[in-house]
């Protein structure tokens, strides 16, 4: 429950109350004592149930419940519940729900109705969770990407021995990549071709399921007729 004393809050737009935990989800709730002017709520008591912490969560997270408010009438020593019983999809596109128009002020500031006593009122919510489920999917594009060009310059090439080497990590567009050669070739070009891999250094801090697009081009250059070799691929 959120106990609220009003004189303290009517000259604030909004309220938060101490975030609770409810199935390892933190949440708390919102109110706007003179109403969310902003979603036509002039006139009434505002409140919403918010996730309060999502930062742990993993990409396209979802939360679906129903949930009831309710605003105790302290003469009757019983509550009044609001709400319609639908179900409502909280997520990192939309972490907050709630009823803009909950109750009118001027019921809710009658004293003979039971909700303001002493100045002070209490507000609660019933959150029943249904189900955590989907992953949705969400992408950002680097506008104008700038064109990185890394060099590697490998030495003693007759004198390679290893299946394979790196290159040293390198930084573009925000993540570190590196360059993996086989000098013999790799699987099926093995003993006839050159294979030359990009690879990405960091791929271990994004989450299951990522994905990354990338245009790029690898060149072996040519150092006596600049006739470079390159080939222009990408992945996902």
């Amino acid at each position: 429950m959120y106990v609220v004393n009003v004189s303290v809050v009517t000259n604030v737009s909004c309220a938060f109350s101490v975030a609770y935990a409810l199935f390892i989800v933190r949440r708390k709730l919102v109110l706007y004592p003179n109403g969310d002017k902003s979603r036509n709520g002039d006139g009434y008591i505002s409140l919403y149930l918010v996730m309060a912490d999502t930062t742990g969560f993993p990409p396209g997270w979802e939360i679906n419940a129903i949930f009831k408010f309710f605003v105790f009438d302290q003469l009757q020593d019983k509550y009044l519940t609001i709400g319609d019983g639908r179900l409502r999809r909280f997520s990192a596109i939309k972490n907050k729900w709630g009823l803009s128009q909950m109750l009118s002020l001027s019921i809710f500031n009658n004293a003979s109705n039971g909700y303001l006593i002493g100045d002070s009122c209490v507000f609660g919510v019933e959150v029943f969770v249904i189900k955590n489920e989907g992953k949705g999917e969400h992408f950002s594009m680097i506008k104008d990407p700038s064109d990185v060009t890394f060099t590697w310059e490998v030495q003693k090439f007759s004198e390679l021995t290893e299946e394979f080497y790196y290159s040293q990590v390198y930084l573009a567009g925000r993540h570190k990549w590196n360059l993996k050669l086989f000098p013999n070739g790799n699987m099926k070009q093995r003993g006839k071709q050159l294979s030359l891999y990009l690879g990405l250094d960091d791929h271990t801090k994004f989450h299951a399921g990522w994905k990354l697009f990338v245009e790029f081009t690898l060149r072996i250059r040519d150092q006596v007729r600049s006739h470079h070799h390159e080939e222009t691929s990408e992945f996902t």
